[in-house]
């Protein structure tokens, strides 16, 4: 089996130091090549059954779908029964969280996550991922799943990073392999529109543990 370039604590502590620094972190190889290839089938297998929904904007009461905000497709992962594939990624996420619970005290004690889908053409409008009813959300992490991926195939992540001379625009490839974590509340940020099929899994680590449930 292909092994990552880093051990696992290297990429944690790279992560750690870099949201310290500059509120945002990426890293590539947080898998190895194999795991994430195992994953992105399941992804496309899920996909392929119609089990994904249109997604949308809000919580509870202010949910809606507006396709002129977002188009993605999502299928919100829970914690039990995970298929192997899938395990492999959340157990890398909740060792990341206990590095970063123990190293910088973040508080971390949950997370939520879905798979996601933008067909050609879809994008995802400038929001923070932090709800103005519910400031739970700490950090934003995404994990890509597109190889072979080229700056023509468009949907980059574009991070609006905030300083004291105005906003800094940071473009982020979805290269598969690659995984970004941001600060919820401190980085507004948008998805371009994409010209290829585009996959990936989002998610947040809450400072609490999760209650809502998912639309």
């Amino acid at each position: 089996m292909e092994l990552p370039e880093h051990s696992p604590e290297d990429l944690y502590e790279q992560i750690v130091a870099s949201l310290s620094e500059d509120d945002y972190a990426v890293v590539d190889d947080f898998l190895p090549r194999e795991a994430s290839i195992q994953l992105l089938q399941k992804l496309k297998e899920l996909h392929s059954k119609g089990e994904f929904k249109k997604a949308g904007i809000g919580r509870s009461g202010g949910f809606q779908r507006n396709a002129e905000i977002r188009a993605d497709e999502i299928l919100w992962l829970e914690k039990q029964n995970l298929d192997d594939e899938i395990s492999r990624f959340i157990a890398q996420i909740e060792a990341l969280i206990e590095y970063c619970n123990q190293h910088c005290y973040t508080g971390i004690r949950d997370y939520e996550a879905h798979f996601a889908v933008y067909p050609a053409g879809a994008f995802y409008r400038r929001h923070l991922d932090q709800f103005k009813s519910n400031d739970h959300r700490k950090f934003t992490f995404i994990f890509y799943l597109n190889f072979d991926w080229i700056p023509e195939d468009g949907g980059a992540l574009r991070m609006y990073i905030p300083g004291n001379e105005g906003e800094t625009e940071v473009d982020i490839d979805p290269v598969g392999g690659r995984l970004v974590c941001f600060r919820s509340a401190k980085i507004p940020h948008e998805v371009l529109a994409t010209h290829a099929p585009r996959y990936s899994i989002t998610g947040w680590w809450l400072d609490q543990e999760k209650t809502l449930t998912f639309l």
